[in-house]
């Protein structure tokens, strides 16, 4: 029995038994994405339908930062269309560090060494944004998931994101990317899904923008990395 969402088929109601990885605390689910553009790209999807426009939970983050915990990874969160979410149904994803065979894990750790575990700006970085590092050893501690929603919340806040609230929930006001390793996370708000037919989503702000032809690889070469990530946050 598979759902609809709305009129949307759901896929993750219930997944497909053979990308079903399985449970990950306290109540979400591991789901091999059947799409993947890189290898053992897992997504950490509510058990029940949760609208991925409702704010990550304290729920979530436990199921983040147990999942970060396995192997070298890299977490993100398209908050809504307009920041690359495919699905309406709440997920989160995880891919595996270094991505697609580089040599460091993110272009972002190279610039992220005099930072600290409040929420700033990089002075680089041409497009708006907040990011903090996370201190070594951060997710043994057992108040890891409640420092980073406080984070998370810390950072929506100082954007000018705080959350709309209906139907007992938090909703998100403003389209969004988060990011989280091991080592720092990443708050990106969303104006646009696309620049000049090119979509972004979080792994763009990994440094891994992906495009479907060579005039598509061209568009990006001509603008700019850096610019395409610009475009598609300011207005």
């Amino acid at each position: 029995h598979q759902e609809q969402t709305g009129d949307r088929f759901n896929p993750f109601l219930p997944p497909e038994p053979d990308l079903t990885v399985g449970t990950i605390p306290p109540d979400h689910v591991g789901v091999l994405n059947k799409f993947n553009v890189v290898e053992n790209h897992l997504l950490i999807v509510t058990r029940d339908y949760v609208d991925q426009e409702t704010l990550l939970t304290p729920e979530d983050f436990i199921a983040l930062c147990w999942s970060l915990n396995e192997f070298p990874s890299l977490a993100f969160y398209n908050g809504g269309e307009v920041g690359g979410a495919s699905q309406p149904h709440k997920h989160l994803q995880l891919v595996p560090l270094p991505l697609c065979g580089a040599e460091s894990t993110t272009p972002m750790d190279a610039v992220i060494q005099d930072l600290t575990d409040s929420p700033q700006t990089i002075d680089t970085l041409p497009f708006i944004h907040r990011i903090a590092t996370l201190p070594d050893g951060f997710l043994d501690k057992s108040d890891a998931p409640d420092v980073l929603y406080q984070l998370y919340r810390e950072m929506l806040d100082s954007l000018g994101l705080s959350p709309n609230e209906h139907d007992g929930l938090l909703w998100q006001s403003f389209p969004y990317n988060l990011l989280v390793t091991r080592d720092w996370m990443l708050l990106v708000p969303r104006s646009r899904e696309k620049v000049d037919g090119i979509s972004v989503n979080s792994l763009g702000f990994a440094g891994s923008l992906f495009v479907f032809d060579d005039a598509a690889f061209q568009r990006v070469r001509d603008i700019g990395p850096m610019q395409v990530l610009k475009g598609v946050v300011e207005d």
